[in-house]
């Protein structure tokens, strides 16, 4: 059973204000982390557009980018004009829920990590076409660990929120 102990009001919008500027800024990491992907991408699929390796990096990070991009301003946005709860416990019924989502997506970033670490280990074991193994899974790798980076902020932030 959860006991709820009076809050003033002004601490709920602090607390509140607190965390939603941390989360907003994520999200403008998460843009800014999708708009300069898609961009790197891209320039990545233009030198020696015969090299194969260039084009699966370029791939894997344009497709990252896009996602990023897309979750950013659907997140900036929301974030922007999220609103402070009544009270203290919808306060942290809310930074729970985001803790979650930021706990779910940080135990995705560990597999996309994990996922480019098999592939670049894959380059070197004798898989046809190395560079390109090499080239995508190290692609994923960076993903993976500036997401992780993300979402381990999210889910701290969020839970500095107590009764």
């Amino acid at each position: 059973m959860l006991v709820a102990f009076p809050a003033r009001a002004d601490e709920v919008v602090s607390d509140f204000a607190q965390l939603n500027k941390t989360e907003h800024r994520l999200m403008i990491s998460l843009l800014t982390d999708g708009a300069l992907s898609l961009a790197a991408g891209a320039g990545m699929m233009v030198p020696g557009g015969d090299d194969q390796a260039w084009r699966v990096a370029g791939g894997v990070t344009m497709a990252f980018g896009a996602i990023n991009l897309a979750l950013g301003i659907s997140g900036t946005i929301a974030t922007g004009r999220e609103k402070a709860p009544a009270t203290r416990l919808d306060l942290v019924q809310a930074a729970h829920k985001k803790a979650l989502v930021f706990g779910i997506n940080l135990g995705l970033d560990v597999g996309y990590a994990m996922g480019g670490s098999v592939a670049m280990l894959a380059s070197a074991l004798g898989v046809d076409h190395p560079d390109r193994w090499l080239a995508g899974g190290t692609a994923v790798l960076i993903q993976g660990v500036a997401l992780a980076v993300i979402d381990l902020v999210g889910v701290l932030a969020a839970n500095k929120v107590k009764f």
